[in-house]
């Protein structure tokens, strides 16, 4: 299954090119070309030259800390890996299968800041025996 980040990244592409208003024959010889051409290989090439200067200021130092203030927050709320996997996915994330740790490190990595905050907020702010929180595990799996 393809991951959420997958298919928006898919879709981007796809919109973009739709954008770009390229004829029909210029089309199929851009499907033609991404299909059995070098085209893929090179645009991956210039992608990978170029993303180090489009870099947002997190890299993975930032990412394992705050993967492990999450997993303390997440210890000391007490909340079960499937009542946080619930959470992840009402974020319209898809949670990794993994451990606690490995689904917020997934989870940091996808994320928007607004996604993270969201979750820190969810998780902050519920209790031991949070209905909304209960609401949420029950919805997902029922």
């Amino acid at each position: 299954m393809a991951s959420a980040r997958y298919r928006s990244l898919l879709r981007a592409i796809f919109s973009t090119i739709l954008a770009s208003r390229l004829s029909p024959a210029d089309l199929k010889v851009l499907a033609r070309e991404l299909r059995d051409g070098r085209l893929g290989d090179e645009l991956a090439f210039m992608l990978d030259q170029v993303s180090p200067h489009f870099s947002d200021s997190r890299d993975d130092t930032d990412v394992l800390e705050d993967t492990k203030a999450l997993e303390n927050l997440v210890k000391s709320k007490r909340l079960s890996k499937r009542t946080l996997s619930n959470i992840i996915m009402s974020l319209g994330i898809e949670p990794s299968q993994g451990t606690v740790r490995e689904m917020l490190n997934e989870f940091l990595l996808e994320a928007s800041p607004a996604k993270v905050q969201k979750l820190i907020d969810t998780i902050s702010a519920s209790e031991a025996g949070d209905s909304f929180l209960r609401g949420i595990s029950r919805e997902k799996y029922d």
